[in-house]
């Protein structure tokens, strides 16, 4: 099968799952807008997953915040590697790398193929599929163009508001022995620059990573080294606090040899680097063992009292006293009357999202047998790929109900640790759900037409951006 073939059949599929699950969720309805007519090349009018909208367009409208970013989805119809050119500078174009996903995250979801990973389009990779995403940052209002196969599209620009930072801070963890499975079968000497370009390409997008040192740092003279290995560029202070004008995260106690001196000197370093209040550590995630984690956190209030501490539990009443920050998946915080615990209005919340109920087996313990069950369809919001945009934005809009102080998302590259065994481009389930805790994707020389190690976003890492755009 030639790859013209290959996707002229992947359209025919995507089509035929547009007609079924069909909706035009967000479209805006212009005045003087020309009907949708068959022309070789027009624009995405909805700001929706292809699997969802069909409503494609010669002319479509975005509204976003001054110094604000803004996507399009353009299909370039039979000619995917035309040229492409466009009256604003700065347009950075992507394909969309077509995924067939078999089995559904959730009960009575859809099957077909889901466009989802993005690859710089390039003369390689313009044959995957005939649909581009299209992304600038606009300094003005007005009308936009897109020209390819002498066939030209509008996108007209309004702003509405000024973006300065995000009002809600997104955590997301980025492992960095993660990262280095899924570029190399082998350990490779790639830590340095492959952290630096998947922290950018997180923080490019609002968001905050943890997890992301590549050595905990050594204690030296009771206080943790932050300086350690910066004559490679790996340094915790390099990798970790570099750019990062406010939360740091540190590795856990429980995780080091001697967790009280390793606890005394994170004290010290705290106190030292003018971080308190900045500080944090994420002690224990989704703890069963509440006796455990008790003895757990007081340690940290005896030995490093300085440190902000983060477990993801709904609030406790026996917890007050220890836990700095309650992270509480969505659904446990907000009760059927759309009401939160009066309790933590007198801590930080940073409220999660994940698999929200359906999470299964680690994909790790057996990659290419685990058997994907979709769960019970919760209709709660979550960060899948085969759930409409609507189900990432209703969790921004259950944090708007709440006096979070910001949110939590477990992993961007969870799978990583079997990419070598299993493709994620083609089969991206995990735990729960397609795409759980992947947000990135491994770009390797060789494949696509790249020519060097990098991360490659999603499209629900522009969603997120967007969403934490129009937040403000």
């Amino acid at each position: 099968m030639t790859m013209n073939t290959h996707w002229r059949s992947i359209v025919t599929a995507g089509f035929l799952l547009m007609l079924v699950y069909g909706q035009s969720q967000g479209a805006t309805t212009l005045r003087n807008q020309p009907p949708y007519t068959n022309t070789a090349f027009k624009v995405l009018n909805t700001e929706e997953r292809l699997a969802y909208s069909d409503d494609w367009r010669l002319r479509t409208q975005r509204i976003l915040p001054q110094k604000g970013h803004l996507f399009v989805i353009l299909d370039m119809g039979e000619s995917p590697c035309a040229d492409l050119s466009s009256t604003v500078e700065g347009v950075t174009y992507f394909s969309f790398y077509p995924t067939p996903i078999d089995a559904p995250s959730y009960q009575g979801g859809a099957t077909g193929i889901f466009y989802e990973a993005l690859i710089p389009r390039n003369s390689v990779s313009c044959s995957l599929s005939p649909f581009v995403l299209a992304e600038w940052q606009p300094l003005k209002e007005g009308s936009v163009y897109f020209t390819a196969a002498k066939s030209t599209v509008e996108v007209q620009v309004r702003f509405q508001g000024h973006f300065v930072a995000p009002r809600r801070p997104l955590h997301i963890g980025l492992t960095n022995s993660f990262i280095l499975k899924g570029h190399c079968v082998e350990y490779c000497r790639l830590e340095v620059p492959l952290g630096d370009a998947y922290r950018k390409l997180l923080e490019a997008h609002h968001l905050t990573p943890y997890y992301h040192w590549i050595r905990v740092p050594p204690i030296v003279d009771n206080r943790l080294d932050l300086d350690a290995y910066s004559g490679s560029g790996g340094s915790f202070r390099q990798q970790v606090m570099s750019g990062n004008d406010f939360w740091i995260a540190f590795p856990r106690s429980s995780d080091q040899k001697d967790p009280i001196a390793y606890l005394q000197a994170l004290e010290n370093t705290v106190i030292a680097e003018g971080l308190k209040g900045r500080a944090w550590v994420y002690v224990k995630d989704e703890p069963t063992d509440f006796q455990a984690l008790d003895a757990d956190l007081a340690r940290y209030r005896v030995y490093a009292p300085s440190v902000l501490t983060m477990v993801t539990t709904p609030i406790k009443p026996n917890l007050m006293d220890t836990v700095d920050i309650f992270a509480p998946v969505i659904h446990q915080l907000i009760n059927k009357n759309g009401d939160i615990s009066p309790l933590y209005s007198q801590k930080r919340l940073w409220p999660y999202t994940s698999c929200m109920g359906s999470c299964g087996p680690d994909r790790r313990a057996a990659p290419q047998s685990i058997k994907k069950t979709p769960g019970p369809d919760t209709q709660l919001p979550d960060f899948l790929i085969d759930r409409p945009v609507a189900s990432l934005q209703q969790f921004f809009a259950l944090l708007q109900k709440t006096n979070a102080e910001a949110s939590l998302y477990y992993h961007a590259v969870e799978g990583y640790v079997v990419h070598h065994q299993v493709n994620l481009f083609e089969d991206p389930w995990n735990f729960g759900g397609n795409g759980d805790g992947l947000l990135l994707y491994p770009g390797i020389p060789g494949t696509f037409g790249l020519t060097e190690h990098q991360p490659l976003p999603s499209f629900r890492l522009k969603l997120l951006r967007r969403e934490m755009e129009l937040q403000n």
